[in-house]
This record gives structure tokens, C-alpha cells and sequence, in this order.
């Protein structure tokens, strides 16, 4: 097991070198305030703090006690495994880490880490819903992103995505596995993790705009960082929802008001500005992992 992490952590650099090189996000924009950019990477990265707290409530709702570090590391440590195509290794990772300490089974594991990622994009599509609503947004986002919210409502709040994997795991492993489920009881009491995870990326985008704008910005802008990022995340054949997101955060912008070239520039500037956030959770991940040890 800690051969295939090392095998995925180096995996997944390689395959954000080759994004750094293919997207050419490495740009820096005309900043127009950095007290307020310092700030919305502050926010970014209390947001990847947070993050790691919804896997460990989430693990520790269905009976799996957890340490905060042992969180902290297999989150950290699996945080660019989001840019291997197919999105599956980073829902992997984490899980195989707690595997690795704690010897629980690797398929509990990574229904559970499912389950987190599922109640996440349902959680800040909620936000970005309501970000829409409030903007006034073109009726076909709207539905679009409505009819999204609930096929992952009935993904979250029923059994039916468990049910699946066992049923694969059945005709692969040729076994019954018994994977773990939060009912409605259990989901609710965990909200607030993933509510402030989404909170603080939505505030730091918000000053990240107002940082490279050179007008006033609508305080609904933040609402759209969590509808283009969970969009983005569902364009599973695109690494890390490559190109969706920016498309999305354009009109998104130009909807609460922003001309085109700056909402562009703001879409293209949010890469860079996350991927800085990503780069401290794998920091906070290798020092977790080391301190743990």
C-alpha cells in the first residue's frame, strides 16, 4: 500500500507538470490591491483546512475514529492526484492512506471518500445555485445546474451509488462487499464542515476579484466560484474540469455585472490562484505526514 501512494503521489506531480506546461496558467495579472489578494489566499487555504475536517467527520459519522493528521496527510498528499484524467485516484488516495494506518478496509474506505466528494459537489452547487437565483442568470444554466443538484441530491441522500459499486465489486472480485452508507440523520449533523470549506473559497474568490479588478464587485461573485467548480468537477473527462470552469466563471461574472475582459482575466487568474491553495495542502499534507510519524 505505501508503495502504490508514493507510485500516486509521484504519478499525479507528473501529471500537473505536464498541465503547468499544457495550459499555460503561469501568468500573472495587473493586481490592484495585494492586501486583499494576501487575504483571499488566506481564505483558500482556512478553505483546504476545512476540507480535510469534512473527510474526517465524514469518517468518523460512519464509525471509523481517525486522527486529524493522519486527515490532513492523505489529503494533502493526494490533493494533485485531481489531474490524472478520470478524477478517480484522488477519491482513492486519501482512502488508501487511512487503509494504510489504520488497516481498515480499503472498499469502506473508498465509498466513504466517495461519499465526501459527493456531498461536496451537492453542497457548493447549492451555494452556486443560490448565487444564480440571486444573479438572475440565463434560465438554461439555471435548469442546467438545478437538474444537476438533483441527481446529486438523490445521490447523497439514497443508497443507490453503493449499491452499484457492490454490485461491481461482485463481479470483479467475485465477493460481497459491504459498503458504508450516511442516512439523512448522519449527513445533516457534518453539514457545517462543507458549508465553511465552500463559505471560505466563495469569500477568498470574492477578494481575489476585487484584488484584480479595477472597478466595484458585486459581492455575488463568489457564488460562482462554487457553481464553476463543482461543473467543472462533473466534466469528468477534462483533468481538474480543465477549460469548464473558466467558461463558466466568465458568464458567471459578466451576469453580476463585470465587463468580459476583466471577468477572463479574473477566470484565467483563479488557475493559478487555486493551484497555489492546492500547492499549501500538500505542504500541510507532507508535514502532517511527517509529524504523524
Amino acid at each position: 500500500m505505501k508503495r502504490f501512494l508514493h507510485l500516486l503521489t509521484l504519478l499525479s506531480l507528473l501529471f500537473l507538470a505536464y498541465y503547468l506546461y499544457t495550459a499555460d496558467i503561469l501568468h500573472i495579472p495587473t493586481i490592484y490591491s495585494y492586501p486583499l489578494l494576501g487575504l483571499s489566499l488566506l481564505m483558500l487555504l482556512l478553505g483546504f483546512v476545512a476540507q480535510v475536517y469534512t473527510w474526517k467527520v465524514t469518517l468518523q459519522q460512519a464509525g471509523f475514529a481517525v486522527d486529524s493528521a493522519i486527515c490532513f496527510a492523505g489529503t494533502g498528499m493526494s490533493v494533485f492526484a485531481k489531474y490524472i484524467p478520470g478524477k478517480v485516484m484522488v477519491i482513492v488516495g486519501r482512502a488508501s492512506y487511512v487503509t494504510e494506518k489504520y488497516g481498515y478496509p480499503l472498499p469502506q474506505m473508498t465509498a466513504l471518500s466517495l461519499t465526501t466528494q459527493l456531498i461536496t459537489l451537492w453542497t457548493g452547487l447549492s451555494i452556486g445555485l443560490l448565487g444564480l437565483t440571486a444573479a438572475g442568470g440565463y434560465a438554461a444554466w439555471w435548469w442546467l445546474s438545478a437538474t444537476l443538484w438533483l441527481a446529486l441530491t438523490v445521490s447523497v441522500f439514497s443508497n443507490w451509488v453503493n449499491r452499484l459499486l457492490s454490485a461491481l465489486a461482485l463481479r470483479l472480485l467475485r465477493k460481497k462487499v459491504s459498503l458504508p452508507h450516511l442516512a439523512m440523520q448522519q449527513v445533516f449533523p457534518i453539514l457545517g464542515w462543507y458549508i465553511i470549506n465552500w463559505l471560505l473559497w466563495a469569500a477568498g474568490f470574492y477578494l481575489l476579484c476585487t484584488a484584480l479588478s479595477p472597478n466595484k464587485v458585486s459581492l455575488l461573485t463568489g457564488f460562482g466560484y462554487p457553481l464553476a467548480i463543482t461543473l467543472g468537477i462533473a466534466a469528468m473527462l477534462t483533468p481538474g474540469g480543465l477549460g469548464v470552469r473558466e467558461g463558466i466563471l466568465v458568464v458567471f461574472l459578466k451576469i453580476v455585472g463585470m465587463d468580459t475582459v476583466t471577468a477572463t482575466t479574473i477566470a484565467v487568474a483563479s488557475r493559478l490562484w487555486f493551484l497555489v491553495g492546492e500547492c499549501g495542502s500538500f505542504v500541510m499534507g507532507l508535514v502532517a505526514n511527517r509529524s504523524y510519524k
